[in-house]
């Protein structure tokens, strides 16, 4: 296990949730010893070379082993949209920044590129993942560009308040695309950051400051997402259960519940609900089902780390057998079964062909290519009201359609 930081960490890809929830740092902080240490996974690793390749190629540096194709070639649109910033004159790749509100930490800006008189800076925050991220009041990317201030400014070049800043997320697999931009002159972002960033780091860092108010906790979809507490966190708990009727045991008298569930957690059968019940349960059910996925996440964690939970263990689950050596497999199975040891070719989606297909075809192919498209109905599918989808005539409605 990573031994328990000296101080409360407020890390800048972390702070949309301690700017909001700003209770969570320390709540982190004093269990650090009940949080499974995080584990590199799948995506991470993913995500780790995909940055290393942009570095490399904004660098000219060899690229890393292992480097797909795909990460290639996003990367070279990276340098591409790189290429394409105005008001550039000095390039800074990987750049460590102390944090400027906590100074012993350091943040890294994946590119800075600022002008030499100090009219322009640009920050670009490359992320590899699928979840969409917007640039516009993102506090993460406000953060870099103010400790790239603090880093360059006297030094490199000298900012003053009316210098522009634009500040990018470049996110290749979302979308088109299109990176997303914030722009705003740089007053403008000290004053953004003092109202939206530096009263958290005062509540959090100097709670003992006159001007400090309280930590609160404040639970919600987007401040839990990336909260590494956020499993065992009572307060997102009693959010989500607060509104159902006769849950709250669930979180109130935990040891009730373990004694006797039957006696102490009752769920009302939908049919005996009122529509603002209904409503209350809807709105949470999302949050509820990612809840008790983190809470999974977290035994399982827990009990891979040595620390046992009670009526629980984990077990190896089923494997799949794969052949050991393709080639002696398809030598062996082709001298057999001939042609039946290859399973028949199957045409690729509509979606892989507009792909591969992108920026290939004439306006005629195009056409040709969209007539041999149909869209099929989707099944009825549950969504708020405020979905932009026309919703659904009612059974009597349909049946009434039907009638001369």
């Amino acid at each position: 296990m990573k031994p328990r930081p000296k101080s409360l960490s407020l890390q800048a890809s972390f702070a949309d949730t301690w700017a909001e929830c700003t209770a969570a740092p320390r709540f982190i902080w004093e269990n650090w010893d009940k949080i499974p240490q995080d584990t590199d996974t799948a995506y991470s690793i993913e995500g780790t070379l995909a940055h290393k390749v942009c570095e490399c190629m904004l660098r000219n540096e060899p690229l890393p082993a292992g480097a797909t194709p795909e990460m290639v070639s996003h990367a070279e649109g990276y340098v591409e949209f790189i290429d394409s910033l105005t008001g550039v004159d000095t390039r800074f790749v990987e750049l460590k920044m102390p944090l400027y509100y906590q100074i012993e930490r350091n943040a890294y800006a994946d590119f800075v590129g600022v002008s030499d008189d100090g009219t322009r800076l640009h920050i670009v925050d490359y992320k590899y993942g699928f979840t969409p991220v917007n640039a516009y009041e993102k506090r993460q990317i406000a953060i870099y560009a103010m400790c790239a201030v603090k880093v360059l400014d006297g030094g490199v070049t000298e900012f003053t308040d009316d210098t522009s800043v634009s500040m990018h997320i470049y996110q290749p697999r979302v979308g088109e695309g299109l990176p997303s931009t914030w722009n705003l002159t740089l007053g403008a972002l000290k004053r953004w950051l003092h109202e939206n960033v530096d009263p958290a780091v005062l509540t959090i860092l100097y709670p003992d400051d006159p001007d400090a108010e309280p930590p609160v906790f404040s639970p919600g979809d987007d401040t839990c997402r990336w909260c590494p507490a956020s499993a065992i966190c009572t307060a997102r708990a009693q959010w989500l259960v607060a509104d159902l009727p006769t849950v709250s045991a669930i979180v109130t008298n935990p040891q009730d519940v373990l004694d006797d569930p039957t006696e102490v957690v009752g769920f009302a059968p939908p049919e005996t609900m009122d529509d603002t019940h209904l409503r209350a349960a809807m709105s949470v059910a999302g949050s509820l089902r990612k809840w008790l996925d983190d809470i999974e996440a977290h035994v399982k964690a827990s009990i891979l780390d040595g620390k046992p939970v009670e009526g629980w263990k984990v077990v190896e689950g089923r494997g799949s057998r794969q052949f050991a050596d393709d080639t002696e497999a398809e030598k062996f199975l082709k001298a057999r079964l001939k042609a039946d040891a290859y399973q028949p070719k199957k045409l690729i989606s509509v979606a892989q062909a507009e792909k591969a297909l992108k920026g290939k075809l004439s306006d005629r192919m195009n056409k040709k290519f969209d007539s041999l498209v149909i869209r099929r109905e989707g099944g009825p599918t549950l969504v708020p009201d405020t979905d932009k989808r026309p919703a659904l005539n009612s059974p009597e409605d349909q049946f009434d359609n039907l009638n001369p």
